[in-house]
């Protein structure tokens, strides 16, 4: 199976008034295409910030990226600006809106996104999905608001997801919910 993420020596510190924090300390792992990958480790010991290295997030200053390859689909991405990072639609940011994601990374009209994003809250059981799409996240629970965002996630047919605690202060049962949630939307990944 081919490659899809390789991480090399990723190395990232934080510079503050009380000398450097080496938060990853040359970290290196693969990820193959349709292959699921948990990262685990104790509180603080830089699974976030290796995540958000990974994606460009780190706010330099304080952070930077000191060593290291992140190569994704073939690509290095510690080597491309912002700029190429946005248009090779590595990143998607919006208002938090299932209907932004699909009307603007994927042209849709407001009518299709209206239907594919209930579609997607169906898919990742939302009960009630058309209803739903008019609900604020304080309507929510907690495991309902984590099944909107692996909807979320899933919506632009990306060939990686990095998911960040999916899991965190949910219940034991949700939890286990979410995480086969997320394995069973597994094959739909990265079709286009």
């Amino acid at each position: 199976m081919a490659k899809l993420l390789e991480v090399y020596n990723l190395t990232t510190h934080f510079y503050t008034d009380n000398g450097v924090v080496e938060a990853v300390d040359g970290i290196s792992y693969s990820v193959d295409e349709g292959e699921i990958v948990g990262i685990v480790g104790e509180s603080g010991c830089g699974k976030s910030v290796s995540a958000l290295s990974i994606m460009g997030l780190i706010p330099d200053p304080p952070g930077k990226i000191v060593e290291g390859e992140v190569i994704f689909d073939g690509q290095d991405l510690l080597k491309l600006s912002s700029a190429q990072m946005t248009q090779d639609s590595w990143q998607r940011h919006c208002d938090g809106s299932l209907y932004c994601d699909l009307e603007l990374h994927l042209n849709m009209t407001a009518s299709a996104a209206s239907q594919r994003a209930a579609e997607l809250l169906s898919l990742v059981g939302i009960p009630d999905a058309e209803r739903r799409l008019k609900d604020y996240p304080h309507q929510m629970s907690g495991g309902m608001r984590q099944r909107v965002m692996i909807a979320m996630a899933v919506s632009c047919n990306p060939k990686l997801i990095i998911a960040d605690e999916p899991t965190t202060a949910l219940d034991m049962t949700i939890q286990a919910q979410i995480l086969e949630l997320m394995q069973g939307c597994r094959p739909n990944w990265g079709r286009r």
